[in-house]
């Protein structure tokens, strides 16, 4: 029943807080690179420049959630969720690992000279250089690297399905979409003001993004390979990059500002270590590398032997067969593999003393819905739920709580007081 404007206003806050979310972290080293790419010979990118390049991004990311979301309430599909195909995964992956080596100086990505010799007269005439392939980058972006804000998008399709206004309902995404890139358009003005004359610097910078890049693929793959084994790339990615940074360079040879670089440098190489022991035992945590050769056990790890066939498969009638099988309140955390808050939500929130506590006056049902199958699509309606994660809640009475569901990540303390509600 409110004005547009308000509602627009409204989305517009929400794109800010997104912004403040690790949803918006890949994206920015991809776009760096960009504005670095794009310096021809011994010039350097203009404030305008630089910002307008990062607005052609911003505005690509923003009408590619903006047709994903309408998209998706009109005809009910999850497209972020189907290219999460591992074939594209590993294909964009490896499109990075080729963008890093470049970086590092191993060879040139480029367009033919015939071809880069009439594109070049056709781009002097143009506003910008590469703004066909920084809008595709910002399309590209929007699908594979921001998974993450399937919740908060979900609100706007909700609100389309509800209202059945799409007009207003793509007119919200896109402003919460560019919201969400106001950060990445501070990137654009500083990149332009604040970067100094072209030089030497330039070389470290171009493998400073190589790394991240080569960080943006083991991110991507991490959705498809098994945890072990991603933590070993991850480590691999640390060691090097202690390495690069002189790590056993003589300290002597150090001075000043140079000591603090390799006190970072030492960091990484015992971080690196520290995830490459953890791999090698078989452990999947990057936050707790060691948990195999520690006592660690919970409310979480408890409460899911109640789950009988592990945590994939679920139909809407095996849900409600376990939560009429219960004796207590049921807590049910959909969740998915590609899902950054629900990892924060399994490292973070699950695992804290004061959670297990109150945890165990609760049945505890982890849903897995990577598989994304019609059984997974149907839970999610059943509850008018988007994304993940996503927890609901059920009484001693298997009564659904719709009233007490929580949507994206929250705090221990938070989550804590939530559940003592519950009981209470």
């Amino acid at each position: 029943n409110e004005s547009s404007i308000f509602i627009l206003l409204l989305f517009f806050i929400f794109g800010l807080l997104l912004a403040l979310t690790p949803c918006i972290f890949p994206m920015i080293p991809i776009l760096s690179s960009i504005i670095v790419s794009q310096q021809g010979g011994n010039e350097k990118p203009s404030v305008a420049q630089a910002f307008f390049t990062s607005l052609v991004y911003v505005v690509s990311m923003a009408l590619t959630y903006t047709a994903v979301g309408i998209i998706a309430g009109l005809v009910g599909a999850d497209i972020q969720t189907a290219m999460q195909n591992p074939w594209v995964l590993t294909i964009f992956a490896g499109m990075f690992v080729a963008l890093a080596f470049s970086l590092f100086g191993y060879y040139e990505i480029g367009l033919p000279a015939s071809w880069q010799s009439k594109l070049t007269k056709v781009s002097d005439d143009a506003q910008g250089k590469g703004i066909l392939g920084t809008a595709i980058m910002g399309l590209l972006s929007a699908l594979i690297v921001g998974p993450c804000v399937a919740p908060p998008l979900g609100g706007a399709v909700l609100f389309i399905s509800h209202t059945g206004d799409a007009f207003l309902g793509g007119a919200a995404l896109f402003i919460m979409s560019i919201g969400m890139g106001m950060p990445l358009l501070l990137v654009g003005i500083g990149a332009g003001k604040f970067m100094p004359k072209p030089g030497g610097w330039m070389t470290i910078v171009s493998q400073v993004f190589g790394v991240m890049m080569l960080g943006l693929g083991i991110f991507m793959l991490s959705r498809i390979l098994p945890d072990s084994l991603t933590m070993i790339l991850w480590s691999l990615l640390f060691i090097g990059s202690s390495l690069y940074m002189g790590v056993f360079n003589p300290s002597s040879a150090t001075k000043g500002a140079k000591k603090l670089f390799q006190l970072l440098a030492i960091v990484f190489l015992f971080y690196g270590g520290s995830l490459f022991i953890g791999g090698i035992s078989g452990s999947g945590s990057v936050i707790r590398p060691f948990e195999k050769f520690t006592q660690y056990t919970g409310a979480v790890a408890t409460a899911a032997m109640h789950t009988n066939k592990g945590n994939r498969g679920y139909s809407v009638e095996r849900l409600m067969k376990e939560v009429s099988e219960s004796d207590k309140p049921v807590v049910v955390d959909f969740t998915k593999k590609s899902c950054t808050s629900c990892t924060e939500l399994d490292e973070i929130t699950f695992p804290d003393p004061r959670v297990q506590a109150h945890l165990q006056k609760f049945t505890f049902i982890k849903v897995d819905l990577t598989d994304n199958t019609d059984a997974d699509k149907a839970l999610l309606k059943k509850f008018e739920l988007f994304g993940t994660p996503n927890i609901i809640f059920f009484d001693t009475d298997n009564n659904y709580l719709a009233e007490k569901s929580l949507t994206g990540f929250i705090p221990p303390q938070d989550f804590a007081e939530h559940l003592d509600s519950i009981v209470k």
